[in-house]
C-alpha cells in the first residue's frame, strides 16, 4: 500500500474530522434572528463612518506606537552566496511604524474588519560581516554598518474581534493580512567598503530580502495590535444597538456560538491530525543536512574550520494545540482561521562533527522551538449532496517559530562559543528549510484529505 492509500484509508476511518459534527451531533452555522439581523445591519451602517474617523485618526498619529511592546529586533542570520558568507547581526527596526489607513469597513454579522494600511517607508539598522573565504585562516573579513529600506509596504485583508467577557468593548483575535512591499533598498552606513564587497552584497539582496521580509511582516501585523485594540476598547454595545441591553445580550450569545463552534471543530480536527500523523509516522520529518564553514573573531584570536550537523529530524509535530479562539466567518464559503502551537516541537541531529583548529568535536544537538506558531485557515462549502452536509474546499497554513533553545553535547569550556555558531546555524535553517519540512508533512496529510472527496 502507498502512503498516499495509507493516507486515504485512515482518512476514510476518521471522516466526521472534517465536518461540523461534534460530540456525534451536527452543529448547524448559528444565524441571527430577525430584529437581531436589523439592528446588525443598522450598527454595521452607523459603525462603518465611525470606525473609519476613528482609524485615520489614530494612525496619523504617531504617538500611539510608542506603547507598543512588539519587538523589533531581529534574529541574526547568515546566507551563504557564491562561496562567500554574509552575516547580518543586531538588525532593529528604527524609524515610526505609523501606517496609513485606507479602507475600513466594519462587518458586525462576523465580527471584522475588512482592511487595508499602508507604510511609506520601513527602515532596519544593523550590522554586517563578509568573509570571502569562510573556513580559512585567511578569510578576509570585512564588517560595517547598513540601513535596509522597503518602502509603500501593504497589508489587505481581515483583522477579527470579539467582544470582551467582562466589559462592554471589543478586542482583536486573528489577523488574516496579506502584506506586499513596492521596493527594498540597501544603504551602507559609514565607510563604503570596497566595490567588490559592495558588488556581492548588493547581488544577494533579493536573498536577504526574503530571508528578512517574512519576520517584517509578521512584526508590523503585531504591532498594529497596539492601535487597533485601543480602538476597538473605545467601542461598546450599548453605543451599537442604542443601549438596548436585550440585543446587546442576544448579539454577544450570538457571536459566542459561532466562536465556540469554530474553537469545537478545530479540537476535534485536531484530534484526529495528531492520530493520523501519529499512524503514519508523519509525527517527524526528516530534515536538511548542514554543513558550513566559518571563520571567526574570538577575543583577540580567530577561529576558522567546518561545522557538519547529520541525521535530523524535526520531532513532534503531533503536539498540535490551539492557542487563540478561532474565527467563524460565512460569506460564499465557510473559513475558519486562527493560530495553533506545536506544545514540544524540536529539530534532533544525532550526529554534529566540527573542526575547530586542532580540535574535533563531535556529539548530537536538541533545538527546541520553546517560542512557535500556526497559522491554519480552512475553506468549507455546505454541500447538501453530502452525507456530512459540508465540503472541506481548501485551506492554508504557515509555520512561525520566533524562539530556539539549544543544547549540544561534547563541547568543552575551551569551546563554548561553537555553541553559539550551532544555535546560529539551526536558527537560520529553522526559519526556512526545517519550517517548510514541517509543513509538507502537514500539506501532504491535509491534500490527501482534500484528494479524498470526503
Amino acid at each position: 500500500m502507498t502512503i498516499t492509500r495509507k493516507f486515504v484509508g485512515i482518512c476514510s476511518a476518521l471522516i466526521w474530522c472534517i465536518c461540523f459534527t461534534v460530540n456525534g451531533e451536527r452543529h448547524i452555522i448559528p444565524e441571527p434572528d430577525k430584529e437581531l439581523k436589523e439592528y446588525i445591519e443598522q450598527a454595521a451602517f452607523d459603525m462603518n463612518h465611525d470606525f473609519n474617523r476613528t482609524l485615520l485618526r489614530r494612525t496619523t498619529n504617531a504617538s500611539v506606537y510608542n506603547e507598543s511592546s512588539v519587538d523589533r529586533i531581529f534574529h541574526d542570520f547568515y546566507i551563504e552566496y557564491d562561496g562567500k558568507e554574509i552575516s547580518l547581526f543586531d538588525l532593529q527596526m528604527t524609524a515610526d511604524l505609523s501606517p496609513q489607513l485606507t479602507r475600513s469597513v466594519p462587518n458586525m454579522m462576523y465580527a471584522y474588519l475588512d482592511t487595508a494600511l499602508e507604510w511609506s517607508t520601513i527602515t532596519v539598522d544593523g550590522s554586517y560581516a563578509f568573509y570571502d573565504d569562510p573556513g580559512s585562516p585567511d578569510a578576509l573579513a570585512v564588517t560595517g554598518k547598513l540601513r535596509l529600506i522597503w518602502t509603500n509596504a501593504k497589508a489587505e485583508g481581515r483583522i477579527a474581534f470579539r467582544p470582551l467577557d467582562k466589559e462592554d468593548s471589543f478586542l482583536s483575535t486573528n489577523y488574516n493580512l496579506n502584506f506586499t512591499a513596492d521596493s527594498f533598498t540597501m544603504l551602507f552606513l559609514g565607510d563604503a567598503p570596497s566595490q567588490k564587497v559592495n558588488a556581492t552584497i548588493h547581488t544577494a539582496s533579493k536573498r536577504i530580502n526574503s530571508r528578512l521580509q517574512p519576520d517584517l511582516f509578521w512584526k508590523l501585523q503585531e504591532d498594529l495590535r497596539s492601535l487597533v485594540d485601543k480602538i476597538l476598547k473605545s467601542k461598546s454595545m450599548a453605543q451599537m444597538f442604542g443601549n438596548n441591553e436585550e440585543v446587546s445580550k442576544k448579539y454577544r450569545s450570538f457571536l459566542q456560538e459561532n466562536q465556540d463552534l469554530a474553537n469545537k471543530f478545530t479540537d476535534e480536527l485536531l484530534s484526529s491530525l495528531q492520530k493520523i500523523l501519529i499512524k503514519t509516522g508523519y509525527w517527524r520529518a526528516s530534515i536538511p543536512n548542514i554543513n558550513k564553514n566559518f571563520t571567526k573573531q574570538i577575543a583577540f584570536l580567530t577561529a576558522w574550520g567546518n561545522l557538519s550537523l547529520f541525521d535530523g529530524t524535526a520531532q513532534n509535530i503531533s503536539s498540535i494545540k490551539r492557542t487563540s479562539n478561532f474565527s467563524l466567518i460565512t460569506a460564499d464559503n465557510i473559513e475558519l482561521s486562527g493560530y495553533l502551537t506545536f506544545e514540544d516541537l524540536s529539530a534532533y541531529y544525532k550526529h554534529y562533527k566540527a573542526k575547530v583548529w586542532n580540535f574535533r568535536p563531535t556529539g548530537e544537538v536538541v533545538a527546541r522551538a520553546s517560542k512557535n506558531s500556526l497559522y491554519v485557515k480552512l475553506l468549507v462549502k455546505k454541500d447538501e449532496k453530502s452525507a456530512i452536509g459540508l465540503k472541506l474546499l481548501g485551506y492554508d497554513l504557515k509555520v512561525r517559530v520566533d524562539h530556539i533553545d539549544v543544547q549540544a553535547t561534547g563541547i568543552s569550556f575551551l569551546l563554548n562559543w561553537l555553541l553559539s555558531l550551532i544555535s546560529t546555524s539551526i536558527t537560520n535553517n529553522f526559519k526556512v528549510e526545517i519550517s517548510r519540512s514541517i509543513e509538507k508533512n502537514l500539506r501532504d496529510i491535509m491534500n490527501t484529505i482534500l484528494r479524498s472527496k470526503l
